[in-house]
C-alpha cells in the first residue's frame, strides 16, 4: 500500500459494532433474496419441464345436478326418449295394422278365389244343364204337338156330342162329362205350352249367363256376379296399396327409431347424464388431455400431491372412462386443450379441489 493510501485510510474512523451488524444483515438478506429468486425460478422451470414431460396428470372437476350442462343434458335426454317412445308406438301401430291388412287380404283373396271357382263351376254345370234341358225341350215340343193334334180331334168330337144329345143318344150328364174332358185337355195343352215357353226362357237365361261369363254382356245376373268379383279384386288391390304404404312408412319409422336411439345412447353415455340420473347431488370427474390418454385405465390409482409434485398420497381410483371429446384448460400453461372426462372414486372427496391429480403413481415417486 502506498503512503498516499495509508494517509487516506488514517482519515477514516474504524466501524462500530452496529455498522458491522447492519452490513452483515444486509449481505445475508441480499443472499437470501437471491437464493429465493433462484429457487422460485428453478421451481417454475422445473414445474414447466415436469408437466411438459409428465403424462399422468389430470385436472379434477366437481359437477352437480344444478350445473347448466347437466340440466341441459337431462332435458335433452328426456325429449329424445319422448320422441323415441312416440316413434315406437307409431311403429307398433303400423305393424299391427299391417298384420290386420294381411289377414284381410288373405280373407278377401280366398273369398275371391272361391267365388271365381264357384262361377266357373257354375258355368260348366249350366252348360251341361243347358245341353240336357235343350234335349228335354225338344221332347216337350213333340209332346205339345201331339197334345195339340189330340185336342184338334177332340174339338171335332165336341160337335158330335151336341148332335148325340139332341138325338137323345146320350144323357146330359154324359154330355157334360165329355165337354169337361175337352176343356181339361185344352187346359193341359195350354199349360204344356206355357211350360215349353218357360223352359225356353230358362235355356235362354242359362245361355246368356254362360256367354256373359265367357266375355259377352247378355245376362245382368251374370254381370252382377262378375261385378262382385270385380269389387273383391278392387278391395284386394286397395289392401295391397295400403300394405305397401304402411310397410314404407314402417321402414322410415324404424330408421328414425335407430337414429334417435343412437342419439339417446350418445346422450346417456355422457358424464352429465350420469350425474342427472345419479342419486348423489354431485359427482367427481377429471379432465384428461389426449396426450395423457395412455395413462388411463379402469381401477387405476389416483394420487394427490402437496405443491403439485411432492408428498403424494393415494386418494382413490378411476371409476368410469368417457369417450366424448371435451375442451379443458391447462392448469400450468393456461391454454385451451382437448381431451375427455373420467369419473373418480375418491376416498377423500376434498382431493377433487386440488389443481391436478396423478394416475398410477406420484410424478417424482415421492
Amino acid at each position: 500500500m502506498t503512503d498516499k493510501r495509508r494517509a487516506l485510510y488514517r482519515n477514516f474512523s474504524p466501524m462500530t459494532v452496529f455498522q458491522k451488524i447492519f452490513l452483515q444483515s444486509y449481505r445475508t438478506l441480499a443472499a437470501a433474496i437471491l437464493i429465493t429468486v433462484l429457487l422460485v425460478a428453478s421451481s417454475y422451470f422445473f414445474t414447466i419441464i415436469l408437466y411438459s414431460a409428465n403424462r399422468t396428470w389430470v385436472a379434477p372437476i366437481i359437477l352437480t345436478k344444478a350445473s347448466p350442462r347437466v340440466m341441459a343434458t337431462g332435458a335433452e335426454a328426456f325429449r329424445a326418449r319422448q320422441g323415441l317412445a312416440t316413434l315406437q308406438i307409431a311403429s307398433e301401430s303400423l305393424r299391427r295394422e299391417i298384420a290386420v291388412i294381411d289377414e284381410q287380404a288373405i280373407a278377401v283373396g280366398n273369398l275371391m278365389a272361391r267365388y271365381d271357382l264357384a262361377l266357373r263351376e257354375e258355368t260348366v254345370a249350366n252348360a251341361a244343364f243347358v245341353k240336357s234341358i235343350s234335349q228335354l225341350k225338344s221332347s216337350k215340343m213333340a209332346d205339345d204337338y201331339r197334345a195339340s193334334t189330340i185336342l184338334a180331334a177332340s174339338k171335332a168330337t165336341e160337335q158330335s156330342i151336341d148332335q148325340e144329345l139332341a138325338a137323345g143318344l146320350i144323357t146330359k150328364e154324359v154330355a157334360a162329362r165329355a165337354r169337361a174332358q175337352v176343356v181339361s185337355m185344352e187346359s193341359n195343352v195350354t199349360s204344356a205350352k206355357l211350360g215349353t215357353v218357360a223352359l225356353s226362357q230358362q235355356i235362354h237365361d242359362l245361355n246368356s249367363g254362360i256367354d256373359t261369363m265367357r266375355g259377352d254382356a247378355k245376362s245382368s245376373k251374370a254381370l252382377e256376379s262378375q261385378s262382385r268379383v270385380a269389387t273383391l279384386k278392387q278391395q284386394l288391390a286397395a289392401l295391397e296399396i295400403q300394405r305397401f304404404r304402411n310397410n314404407a312408412e314402417l321402414k322410415n319409422k324404424n330408421t328414425e327409431i335407430q337414429e334417435l336411439q343412437a342419439i339417446v345412447d350418445t346422450v346417456e353415455a355422457t358424464p352429465y347424464f350420469r350425474i342427472a340420473q345419479d342419486n348423489e347431488l354431485s359427482a367427481l370427474f377429471a379432465f384428461v388431455p389426449y396426450e395423457n390418454e395412455s395413462a388411463v385405465a379402469m381401477g387405476k390409482a389416483i394420487y394427490s400431491c402437496w405443491a403439485k409434485v411432492v408428498a403424494c398420497a393415494r386418494v382413490g381410483t378411476v371409476k368410469w372412462i368417457g369417450s366424448d371429446e371435451e375442451k379443458g384448460f391447462h392448469p400450468i400453461f393456461q391454454r385451451d386443450i382437448r381431451g375427455f372426462l373420467i369419473q373418480l372414486d375418491l376416498e377423500n372427496p376434498s382431493a377433487a379441489k386440488e389443481q391436478v391429480l396423478f394416475l398410477g403413481s406420484a410424478p417424482l415417486f415421492l
